[in-house]
């Protein structure tokens, strides 16, 4: 099996945008009560990476609002987003991408010298 470097650097320059969209998503929400983050999976395949985007299911903090409030107390369940994980996941997204971009320039530099050589 022949490995075609341009797909595979496009193949990871798509999973780590999309994974960089997931984590951009959920610092979007970050102040949205009850919201539950997501997490990027990025999975090796016979094909070429993939992405799968699981749902968190732990709860967020429930905070009380203050007594004197028309109905008494409210409890609320705040969002379960990690501010400061979510910003180092973007960052590896970042770095991943930017690493599959220079696998293409490579890539180009080098069927350029090949075509120099041979013309």
């Amino acid at each position: 099996m022949v490995v075609n470097p341009l797909h595979s650097a496009i193949a990871g320059m798509a999973v780590h945008a999309a994974k960089m969209a997931v984590h951009a998503h959920n610092v979007a929400n970050v102040n949205t009560d009850e919201f539950k983050r997501s997490e990027a999976v990025i999975e090796s395949n016979p094909g070429g990476p993939s992405i799968t985007v699981p749902e968190s299911t732990s709860p967020g903090p429930v905070v009380s609002e203050p007594e004197g409030l028309p109905g008494g107390p409210v409890s609320r369940e705040l969002s379960n987003v990690n501010l400061p994980e979510e910003m180092v996941q973007m960052v590896i997204a970042k770095h991943g991408y930017m690493a599959s971009a220079q696998v293409i320039l490579t890539q180009s530099e080098t069927l350029g010298s090949l075509i120099d050589i041979i013309a």
